[in-house]
């Protein structure tokens, strides 16, 4: 037997020591998931996404698997409530009830973050005894790996890529290998650098400091001459005519906006202040723009509604692209539809939305839709999108690729609607339902991505959202207030160049020519040092 403790004392038993142990590594693991969703809020924060897996890397070393796996849940779950706070209370707004919107949105986040979480701590985990070249690698192929799934399957929400949307030169990296390349050069730099903080000898630490200042030095390098590098090798068209687009952003009320008898008056309010757009402009534009969701009674269902939408486009003497709700054969479902509108013509391009925000806007089922469904209660019973199975690209009379709300976030269903003449993506959105001004920052934030990887101007106009004009670099050119009536009239250009081979090239070129010179010199520094020690 062992010493007895002194009286008046209590001894702590083995379970007891380990749970003392571990509490120290799962509250590093927590400050992780938080210090991760800053830049998400706060965008000139984005440098903090270089070390905020630091803390959790660190308290995962040496540490049990069960318990290893338990951190990853911990910042996967912290970072989700970090990036989600809104959802309880849009949940909320469309009837759920309290207890019901904070388990559902739980659900959400665990379903959304969880996977991608457990799958790097596993890999870091596994990787252990590589040494720390192979780790780096291992990390960051496997989230390369799994948000490229997510991004083509999932809800890619908020992947570590996109918190350097603060860091345009950063964000430039996704015209090679869109968000998830950013979010390997990302898990590397972390993941380095905790090699470095955590190693327990000097030798170690010495090893580890050449890897974790050349991929610093990769990320600030990008940082501070990506976008600069990206207009310099940027090929220019051999024309260079432009057209002129009227965004219009109109206010029409929240409360009623699906009610069917309103749908007149709405239209009425719509035409009133395009007219008020028309005039504040010297010229008629070429195109007008107008958001999501319009009308929200089935335009081909209604023959009088039809009819007086356009006659009025015919009286604009230009053509409208604007979403409006369309018929579907499946009771309780309908169509979520963006159109052209012609003079004279009617409607002469239409595109059915393909992806929409599960559960709560979305018809197609998943695993576990009747658990969340009884959660939200009244959320889950309303009316539901009919989504298309494989929308092609629109046409209309100027070549665009349009994604309606929630289909900018995907970038391979932005890719597929492109096609050689496109000129910009127009992104027609209604965030009015969420009723959260982080929200549709957010999304405006990650499409912007879209912007970048397929060297197009977005146009973004919304319902109760950021309306903004957005450059090929992901710069906001210009954005309209939140809530009430305004437009803004952009000047397109009649072609543009795809991205080439060229630019991709020098934009890898950048951070891998930042991180050998840095990675060098680290490496020469930690040779005299030792030599001096000598």
């Amino acid at each position: 037997m062992g010493p007895r403790p002194p009286r008046g004392t209590l001894a702590a038993t083995p379970r007891e020591a380990r749970c003392i142990s571990a509490l120290p590594r799962i509250l590093l693991a927590l400050t992780s998931g938080g210090l991760l969703a800053v830049p998400l809020h706060l965008p000139r924060a984005w440098f903090l996404a270089s070390v905020a897996l630091v803390p959790w890397i660190v308290a995962a070393r040496s540490a049990r698997p069960r318990l290893q796996a338990g951190l990853a849940i911990g910042v996967g779950l912290v970072y989700g409530a970090g990036v989600a706070g809104w959802a309880p209370s849009a949940l909320r707004s469309q009837g759920a009830s309290p207890l019901g919107s904070w388990s559902a949105a739980l659900l959400a986040v665990a379903a959304v973050k969880l996977p991608v979480f457990l799958g790097l701590g596993a890999a870091i985990a596994l990787g252990r005894y590589a040494s720390l070249g192979c780790r780096c690698g291992i990390a960051a192929l496997t989230i390369f790996a799994i948000e490229t799934w997510v991004s083509v399957s999932g809800v890619p929400w908020a992947l570590l890529g996109h918190t350097q949307w603060g860091a345009l030169g950063v964000a430039q990296l996704a015209l090679v290998g869109g968000v998830p390349l950013i979010s390997a050069l990302l898990v590397a730099s972390n993941l380095a650098t905790a090699e470095w903080i955590g190693a327990a000898h000097r030798t170690e630490r010495a090893r580890a400091f050449p890897p974790a200042t050349a991929l610093a030095a990769a990320v600030f390098g990008l940082a501070a001459c990506g976008v600069w590098v990206a207009e310099a090798i940027r090929a220019t068209p051999a024309s260079s005519g432009s057209s002129e687009w009227l965004v219009v952003q109109p206010n029409l009320p929240r409360g009623d906006r699906w009610v069917a008898r309103s749908q007149p008056l709405h239209l009425e309010r719509v035409r009133d202040q395009t007219r008020r757009a028309f005039e504040a402009g010297s010229r008629r534009p070429d195109a007008v723009v107008l958001p999501e969701n319009l009308l929200t009674t089935p335009l081909d269902g209604h023959r009088e509604l039809e009819r007086e939408v356009t006659d009025w486009v015919t009286a604009l003497g230009t053509p409208v692209l604007t979403g409006m709700v369309m018929r579907s054969e499946t009771a309780g479902r309908y169509r979520n539809a963006a159109l052209w509108i012609a003079p004279r013509a009617g409607i002469v391009g239409r595109l059915d939305k393909e992806r929409a925000v599960p559960v709560v806007e979305s018809g197609s089922g998943f695993p576990g839709r009747g658990i969340v469904s009884t959660l939200i209660g009244a959320a889950g019973r309303g009316l539901r999108v009919e989504e298309e199975t494989s929308a092609l690209p629109l046409r209309g009379p100027h070549p665009v690729v349009v994604a309606l709300c929630f289909e900018a976030l995907l970038p391979s269903l932005v890719a597929g609607r492109r096609t050689q003449d496109s000129v910009a993506i127009v992104h027609l959105a209604d965030d009015r339902w969420v009723g959260s001004e982080t929200v549709t920052d957010h999304v405006l934030a990650m499409a912007r991505y879209r912007a970048i990887e397929q060297r197009l101007p977005l146009l973004r106009v919304a319902h109760g959202g950021r309306t903004a004009h957005v450059d090929p670099y992901g710069r906001i050119a210009r954005q309209l207030p939140l809530d009430r009536y305004a437009s803004l009239r952009v000047k397109l250009p009649t072609t543009v160049v795809p991205p080439t081979h060229r630019e991709r090239v020098a934009i890898l070129a950048l951070p891998v020519g930042f991180g050998c010179v840095a990675g060098g010199l680290a490496r020469s520094f930690v040779g005299r040092s030792r030599r001096h020690r000598g």
